[in-house]
């Protein structure tokens, strides 16, 4: 409890319950009107340091995101090229680092691999090198798995139905639920300390597993929980959601830019993706966290290269008039792919993951996927670096009389090989990605989805030049390297839906301004043809399985569906007994209090409110107040904890009420809930009493007037479906009154009207 001039207020949640973007409002400007009356040099320095809070934390959250950024890089890299072998120079050296060679694919003699070891000779022995590649994916596979599933949380569902379920705080990419949080819903201890820690170390090991999967969605996750785990340190921020979550708007932002070095692309992904409440004023901080985030990267150099990520690439050559078929070609092939990729993300748990031994026994799932993408990726060239490498390669262009590891032939007659050995890799690639998906371990599919695209894109890049060599189609000078980044934005769109944030976050990769329309002309044509086969990008799949209760503020089908649907046709009118009337009398027992509390919570949801209503002359109940069930139930919890009497006195002091014992009916008085005056509540010593209790001295208060929301936002019974939407999305109330020609009918919660748009 707070007793600081605001009063009661509950300062945590359970799992799944509603902030109230209004009341947090209303708190922060009462909070800022009560420090702007600070007087003097003393009151300067408070609102001075208020206003600084925000920067600090912003700061400090871009620091500490970096420097995660750079240990999980460098770490990562230097355990996936263990299973190869290892540097003889320093055993905590990458194979790109050991080797001074400026081609890759070149031999290098202080890089040991694994057969020369145990051999002790420098010829290679297949087998050996296998085993060790196939131990290690399994090896890793497995302690990250064993990690995610040690941060697990039990939780009743929001709807106190006795089912229980149990989250995995560190499996996934975290955006669903980021997505959830930041619209307004609490999911606890997703964004601790533990869930950073456990989810930072284990990203490394799935990674370096060498599985196909990415880091770059996780790394949004872990950035929130940087900007949550910060917001502890200024009461302005950890005591208010609202407050709270536009750090975290910022930190996902963060999160982006140090992923794909691209701190514009983070900002638009913050707006776009996930942030629901933007306000003005928060641009320039998200702004400012991406910037600040990825200075700080550069400064670390993880890559030793001068570039904060290791796939930047560029390109010299203008691109042709002709080819916007060809982009258009792959945007509709990648909004294919990401369609079905979707569809099979939705299939494959259902038929897969619901054998008993896997749902069971998780483990069981990541080793075996370990062990196929160990057999598998091994004897390919292709898959058996890591996806930001293949990445990188494939989106490259070529230099004259230079193979690059055979994606560059030099004569046209050895292009269809070329294209057989990608084909080959792209078959395995979508395979393992669509198996890996979703498993028990920290998965991001951003990079994954965009390798997918660029094999494909240079695999068309190959054709058009293996095609022109004998018919010529007037192209001129061909970079397979433009098709194959091109196909990696419109596979990734296709999949994600993402649209502006990903033709920024290529512009920044390629550093290209001409390309900037063809990678937008896929990506465009890769929405358009997702959205025909797949309405449901893959996080909004997530978001539906999981069963989160997020209201997509970007849906306009909804609100032109019902427009022509009343608000009295979606809710059923609120039976009197879950009603606390205060028309005849100022007291209400415990007992009857927390009977109609755990039905408006059964009914409700936890996070409810009982109504307050008044009769009037004519039987009418009129509303004049609502009692939030979450802080009522915190303030009923702390009354239990007495042992000793209770009297609770009007705030005219002239009656007073005798009591008993809080387990035996004591009793809560209130006056009507009116502007003039709302009800008290006071301890007091029944050491001190006399005369039955009739005269008890207070010796401790508190004032539970501010529980009582004594201005609920309502509207009329036959209002709009879409005007309690709008009202839900723009204002981000918990909960509307409805109320017919005056009188109050019911509750509408915005959980509710979830689910009602969710059946539609």
């Amino acid at each position: 409890l707070d007793s600081e001039g605001t009063g009661p207020t509950r300062r945590f949640y359970d799992d799944f319950t509603t902030v109230d973007w209004v009341h947090d409002s209303l708190r922060e400007s009462a909070r800022c009107k009560i420090l702007s009356q600070v007087p003097g040099l003393r009151g300067k320095l408070m609102r001075s340091f208020d206003a600084a809070q925000g920067w600090i934390i912003i700061t400090i959250v871009a620091f500490v995101c970096s420097l995660l950024a750079y240990c999980i890089d460098v770490s990562e890299a230097v355990i996936f090229d263990l299973k190869r072998g290892y540097c003889a120079k320093n055993w905590f050296t990458r194979e790109s680092l050991c080797c001074d060679s400026s081609d890759p694919f070149d031999n290098c003699s202080d890089w040991r691999t694994w057969s020369e070891v145990f051999q002790n000779s420098p010829a290679d022995n297949p087998t050996i090198d296998f085993l060790a590649y196939l131990a290690g994916t399994v090896l890793m596979a497995y302690i990250s798995v064993t990690l995610t599933l040690k941060n697990k949380s039990i939780a009743i569902t929001a709807d106190l139905s006795e089912k229980k379920r149990t989250f995995y705080n560190s499996y996934g990419s975290g955006v669903p639920e980021v997505k959830t949080i930041l619209s307004g819903f609490i999911i606890r201890r997703f964004l601790g300390t533990y869930t950073l820690i456990n989810k930072s170390i284990a990203l490394i090991f799935s990674v370096s597993s060498g599985m196909s999967l990415g880091k770059e969605g996780p790394y949004v996750h872990l950035a929130t929980c940087v900007g949550n785990i910060s917001c502890r340190l200024f009461k302005k921020f950890s005591q208010n959601d609202l407050k709270r979550r536009q750090v975290l708007s910022a930190a996902a932002s963060a999160g982006v830019a140090l992923a794909f070095g691209s701190p514009l692309g983070g900002v638009l992904f913050s707006l776009e993706e996930v942030s629901y409440y933007f306000l003005p004023d928060q641009l320039f901080r998200v702004f400012f966290c991406a910037m600040m985030s990825a200075l700080f990267l550069k400064f670390w150099d993880p890559y030793k290269t001068g570039h904060i990520v290791l796939f930047e690439v560029s390109y010299s050559t203008e691109w042709k008039a002709l080819e916007l078929g060809i982009f258009v070609f792959l945007g509709v092939c990648g909004g294919i792919f990401g369609a079905f990729f979707c569809k099979f993300c939705r299939w494959w748990p259902e038929v897969f993951r619901t054998k008993k031994i896997i749902s069971q026994n998780p483990k069981f799932e990541v080793v075996l996927i370990a062990f196929v993408t160990g057999s598998v990726t091994f004897f390919n060239r292709h898959t058996k670096i890591s996806v930001a490498e293949l990445l990188f390669q494939l989106a490259s262009p070529c230099s004259p009389g230079i193979n690059h590891g055979g994606l560059c032939p030099l004569v046209p007659h050895s292009i269809p090989k070329v294209i057989s050995n990608l084909s080959i890799a792209l078959l395995i690639k979508i395979v393992l990605t669509c198996v890996t998906f979703g498993m028990k371990i920290p998965v991001g599919i951003y990079v994954p989805s965009m390798v997918i695209g660029a094999l494909f894109g240079r695999i068309i890049g190959l054709g058009v030049i293996y095609a022109d060599s004998f018919i010529n189609i007037g192209l001129g000078d061909i970079v397979p390297g433009i098709y194959a980044m091109v196909g990696a934005g419109a596979f990734m769109a296709g999949i994600t839906r993402m649209n502006v944030t990903l033709a920024v976050i290529l512009f920044e990769l390629t550093g290209s301004l001409t390309h900037v329309l063809p990678f937008s002309v896929a990506i465009l044509f890769a929405n358009w043809t997702a959205k025909i086969i797949e309405p449901f990008s893959i996080y909004e799949y997530l978001i539906k399985k999981n069963d989160f209760p997020f209201l997509d503020n970007r849906a306009a089908d909804v609100s032109t569906m019902a427009v022509d649907i009343e608000v009295g046709d979606i809710i059923s009118p609120l039976p009197s007994n879950l009603m606390l009337d205060v028309t005849d009398t100022t007291s209400v027992s415990v007992e009857k209090l927390k009977l109609i509390l755990n039905s408006i919570q059964f009914l409700k949801g936890l996070d409810g409110s009982i109504p307050l209503v008044k009769r009037t002359k004519s039987r009418n109940k009129i509303l004049v107040g609502l009692l939030p069930a979450l802080e009522l139930e915190y303030a009923l919890d702390i009354l239990q904890d007495y042992s000793s009497s209770f009297k609770f006195i009007s705030g005219d002091q002239k009656r007073t009420y005798s009591v008993s014992s809080a387990n035996s009916g004591t009793k809560i008085f209130a006056k009507h809930v009116s502007d003039e005056e709302c009800p008290t509540m006071r301890h007091l010593n029944t050491s001190e009493t006399e005369n039955n209790n009739e005269l008890m001295i207070p010796v401790k208060f508190t004032d539970l007037t501010p529980l009582v929301d004594r201005s609920p936002i309502s509207i009329d019974i036959r209002s709009s479906v879409a005007l309690a939407q709008m009202m839900f999305v723009k204002m981000g109330t918990r909960q509307l009154c409805i109320l017919k020609e005056g009188r109050f009918v019911g509750l509408l919660h915005k959980k509710e009207y979830i689910e009602y748009t969710r059946l539609k």
